[in-house]
């Protein structure tokens, strides 16, 4: 049986040699196809022209006596030499005087995108690719082939693939060395052989415990450095095969053992082989195909519990990674290079272009943010996490490029540890905190984490000039993560010790920043100091109060923030109340449906109220034409129209903000909502210098949202056949004044303030709507109620007519005067149904002089309408001729 085996092992091997020497034949013999066309064409085009006389016929001569020659002479004899020969001997052709024009390779000719490369490379290159992918599957299959039928034993599988890796990088090497001229399938063969290696090796380990990890990681180090090395030589196609194709091996050598910690340690092998290939050749796709395939395995790590603790260290060690092996910057202590300082660019989402480092570590920040929320709180939690942070802060502090990274890694690692602590078992979401068992160790990890953002940024920047991302950081963090603590450690009810806490730490910073002050008046030290004041005294409010509280207090933040800017004139703090007013939004847009809060309090009133006036106060403290006033007066619109919602909800709801049953009323208070921030949206799009277009289309999506309300508040949930619904029985003064008549308002506000290509569109549905708020009130002030199969009365029909027929005329003149053909056109169509109405229904039970008296008084209005149509149109005539 094992000759057996041999064979078919050598069978395997030697079809693979035939391929490769196959597609080398092949791509050979299409090289050769190409210079025989190149030779072709310029045969072609050195054929002499008949119109020429003396000059062309020696060059006809020339040419059969070079034909008349031996074979050896005509071998030596060069095209190239008599094509130039007969261009110079050529007169120039008579040319007429023509404006001159560029030419074609004049014009510019737009280079192709980033895709369309890469598209165009797969598209030539394809054969290539599948060949060393199928040569590497080959490989992975060999080896699970062999554990599938049982034919060798563990050790025997092993080196079997072991030996066929090392046979086709030996193969590779010989048929490179004997080509005249490097090509991509030989660096595909060798990609596939790596791969081959990493699968014999992982098998090794994780199938049969046949070598020591150490060993076995050892192996796989050396088979990434030669890989790499090797890459060099043969080209990018290796790394992306060799490399990037090496995440994916444990995947197809799996036992389904659940041993991710394996998986990861060699992840991070791979991942610094290929970022030391970044070192000799960089190449952006190998750059962010490293990061993706060392994150692909951290997001499969959520899949199971072994990794739990260790996902920070893994992400941190890749990061590290990331920095330090290609430019060898060990310590994370060199400078930006040029083209790393940020890059304006007003076509990127917040105006400028991020440097692929740069990317990368916001990705391993939200990765770290994702592992927090899955993982909550553990006893390693300050030792798992910090990592991260640290390497951030120091990147961040020497390097300008780097320096709003520890911001980011900052807030992400709030909202990570904030949403461990709410509870999402009952609807509005409430915060329950952490645990009892874990309230002492987290409070050592905030205190940790307040050393590290506070301490160490002191430490790292004790030498270098001021920066105010740095100082804001240092002074901000202790009170940012004493927020956290109150929310997650301690019974919102007994906050008085908080409270205390923040505002002691509010007056040292005060204490401090009065001593700078009187050292340097101009130690913009102070100003952070206090800011950080600022915000500890309203975060002692915010706890000893209610939770509401904070909302308002974040309002007087505004207020605040505009002033310091505007006392030491540092137009930088504008990114600060942009990011402060953006989280009043968010915090008030979802409140009623994330938090709850006691009935007793109306809250909505002096909490969205007293935002809005903030809001709109610190708008008045900024000069006019100023970018951050647009802001700031686009806030406060978007907070009116939350401050309008929330205190109806308030009043129609007994205080219940949040109502789990969907019905007409809370239909009409969804379509006023959502038009009302679709339109505050639209005009911040306008004011906004970066974020115009992401504005413009949270506009457009809400807006479709409330008239995709307004539509269910006409058709589902509509009263005339509903008969549960409760509009009351006053008339005009009811539920249809909001459900009906409020759209219509707020559709006359989008004709006159929204984007001017939905102009036509948006008269449409505010005529519609006008028209369906007269006929259900008309119908509800007949029967005091609205009920579909309640008979029509003879008066209610009359006032239909009588109403249709003055919005007709209206129409009609307004069209007139306005020379609008819409507006005319609508006005007859309803005129021309009104008179079908009349004769059709309202007169045709009508008889004698009540008859009469219809026909007569229908006739004198039409009349009527002609007359002052006709004397308008004269009017508005003499007044053009004019």
């Amino acid at each position: 049986m094992e000759p057996v085996i041999v064979l078919l092992l050598l069978a395997i091997l030697a079809f693979f040699i035939c391929s490769v020497l196959g597609g080398i034949a092949f791509f050979r013999l299409q090289g050769l196809r190409k210079r025989i066309d190149q030779l072709e064409h310029k045969l072609e085009a050195s054929q002499p022209d008949p119109g020429l006389k003396t000059e062309a016929t020696a060059t006809v001569a020339a040419g059969l006596e070079v034909q008349a020659q031996p074979a050896e002479e005509v071998e030596d004899f060069d095209l190239d030499s008599l094509e130039e020969q007969e261009v110079a001997r050529k007169p120039p052709p008579y040319q007429p005087p023509v404006t001159e024009t560029p030419s074609s390779e004049q014009r510019y000719i737009p280079e192709p995108g980033r895709l369309a490369t890469i598209f165009g490379n797969l598209k030539e290159n394809w054969m290539i690719w599948l060949g060393g992918v199928c040569v590497g599957l080959a490989g992975i299959f060999l080896v699970r082939y062999s554990i599938e039928t049982g034919l060798l034993g563990p050790a025997a599988r092993v080196t079997a693939g072991v030996g066929v890796g090392i046979a086709l990088h030996i193969i590779t090497e010989w048929l490179y060395r004997r080509a005249t001229e490097p090509h991509p399938s030989l660096a595909a063969l060798a990609g596939g052989a790596s791969i081959t290696l990493y699968a014999a090796l992982l098998a090794a380990l994780h199938l049969y415990d046949l070598l020591n990890p150490t060993i076995v990681f050892g192996g796989l180090a050396v088979v990434s450095l030669f890989t790499m090395l090797i890459a060099l030589r043969y080209g990018p196609i290796l790394a992306i095969i060799g490399i990037l194709g090496a995440y994916v091996v444990p995947i197809l050598v799996s036992d389904n053992s659940g041993n991710i910690l394996g998986a990861l340690i060699y992840a991070l092998l791979i991942t610094g082989a290929a970022f030391l290939l970044n070192r000799y050749v960089y190449r952006p796709w190998l750059f962010f195909g490293t990061i993706f395939g060392s994150l692909g395995w951290w997001f499969i790590s959520l899949t199971a519990t072994q990794p739990d603790g260790l996902r920070g260290i893994y992400l941190a060690v890749v990061a590290y990674l990331m920095l330090a092996v290609p430019a060898f910057d060990w310590f994370l202590g060199r400078a930006d290079n040029e083209d790393e300082l940020p890059q304006r660019d007003p076509t990127k989402t917040f105006g400028y272009q991020l440097h692929p480092a740069q990317f990368g570590l916001l990705l391993c920040l939200a990765a770290q943010t994702v592992s927090i929320a899955h993982e909550s709180f553990s006893s390693i939690a300050l030792v798992s996490w910090s990592l991260l942070p640290i390497l951030v802060i120091r990147t961040g502090i020497l390097r300008q490029s780097m320096s709003w990274l520890p911001w980011i890694s900052l807030c992400l690692m709030w909202f990570g540890w904030f949403f461990c602590g709410l509870d999402f078992s009952n609807t509005p979401i409430s915060v329950k905190g952490l645990g009892s068992a874990v309230q002492k160790d987290f409070l050592i990890f905030i205190f940790g984490m307040i050393l590290i953002y506070s301490g160490l940024g002191t430490f790292l920047r004790r030498n270098l000039p001021f920066n105010h991302r740095h100082s804001s950081l240092i002074w901000l963090a202790p009170p940012i993560w004493i927020s956290l603590a109150y929310l997650l450690v301690t019974d919102l009810s007994i906050a008085w010790e908080w409270s205390a806490a923040a505002f002691l730490l509010g007056l040292v910073y005060l204490v401090y920043s009065n001593v700078l002050l009187i050292r340097n008046r101009t130690d913009l030290n102070g100003l952070w100091l206090i800011l950080a004041a600022h915000f500890a005294f309203s975060l002692a409010a915010a706890m000893f109060f209610r939770q509401a509280t904070l909302s308002l207090v974040l309002g007087v933040q505004l207020v605040s923030l505009v002033y310091l800017m505007n006392r030491f004139e540092v137009r930088g703090l504008a990114w600060v109340v942009k990011g402060v007013l953006g989280l009043v939004l968010v915090r008030l847009t979802f409140n009623p449906w994330l938090l709850n809060y006691p009935a007793d309090l109306h809250w909505s009133f002096w909490t969205y109220g007293g935002v809005t006036l903030c809001c709109g106060a610190a708008a008045l403290m900024v000069e006019r034409g100023q970018q951050l006033r647009k802001w700031l007066e686009a806030g406060a619109l978007q907070l009116f129209v939350l401050f309008l919602a929330a205190e109806l909800r308030y009043q129609l709801y007994d205080g219940m903000i949040f109502v789990k049953e969907y019905s007409l009323l809370e239909g009409s208070i969804n379509t006023l909502i959502w038009s009302g921030i679709g339109l505050a949206y639209y005009y911040r799009s306008k004011a906004s210098e970066f974020l115009s277009s992401f504005y413009r289309g949270c506009s457009q999506i809400v807006s479709l949202m409330g008239l995709l309300s307004y539509l269910a508040v006409i058709s589902i949930l509509n009263p005339l056949w509903n008969n549960d619904t409760l509009i009351g029985s006053t008339p005009i003064a009811n539920l249809l004044l909001l459900s009906y008549g409020a759209p219509v308002v707020m559709a006359l506000l989008f004709y006159l303030f929204y984007d001017k290509r939905y102009k036509f569109f948006v008269a449409i549905i505010s005529a519609l709507s006008f028209f369906i708020f007269l006929n259900l009130e008309i119908r509800h002030l007949w029967h005091g109620g609205l009920n579909y199969y309640t008979p029509v009365l003879d008066g209610e029909l009359y006032t239909y007519s009588v109403v249709w027929m003055v919005i007709a005329v209206i129409a009609l003149l307004a069209g007139a005067l306005s020379q609008s053909r819409a507006l005319y056109n609508s006005g007859m169509g309803l005129l021309l149904v009104v008179i079908a109405k009349i004769f059709l229904i309202d007169m045709s039970d009508l008889t004698g002089l009540l008859r009469v008296a219809s026909f007569m008084g229908l006739g004198l209005a039409l009349l009527g309408v002609a007359y002052l149509y006709q004397r308008i149109l004269s009017g508005v005539a003499v007044a053009d001729e004019e």
